[in-house]
């Protein structure tokens, strides 16, 4: 019990030394760090350069607005990674589509075949011996 007591305060006093977030709130903002949040949206979302967005989640960390950005650029990254995933697949899936497309007219060859060969053993069978 003494143990969980003396692991409790350590822990407590370990973490009276963590940095507290200096801004919580997007109220708490000056205006020239809302101006930036809104160029860098405006950025991102107009060209889709993340540039602003990274200035801002390294300027402020600690604030509601660095995490905001910093989620963005996450959110972003992982867009980018599935565009290229839908990209990859379009390009797969066209591939496939050739690829059953030369299966179906090989397959009607064969069928063709098939069909001639019926007749031809139908010939046969009805010739005298």
């Amino acid at each position: 019990m003494r143990w969980f007591l003396l692991l409790g305060l350590l822990v407590l006093g370990a973490c009276s030394h963590l940095p507290i977030a200096k801004k919580m709130t997007p109220q708490e903002s000056t205006h020239g760090e809302k101006q930036l949040v809104q160029a860098a949206i405006d950025q991102y979302r107009l060209s889709g350069e993340t540039e602003l967005l990274q200035q801002l989640a390294e300027q402020e960390v600690d604030s509601y607005w660095g995490r905001y950005a910093d989620a963005l650029l996450r959110l972003s990254a992982e867009l980018e990674l599935l565009k290229d995933r839908s990209a990859k697949g379009e390009v797969d899936c066209g591939q496939l589509v050739a690829e059953q497309e030369a299966l179906q007219q090989e397959n009607e060859l064969l069928n063709q075949k098939i069909e001639q060969l019926k007749k031809l053993l139908i010939e046969l069978e009805q010739r005298p011996r």
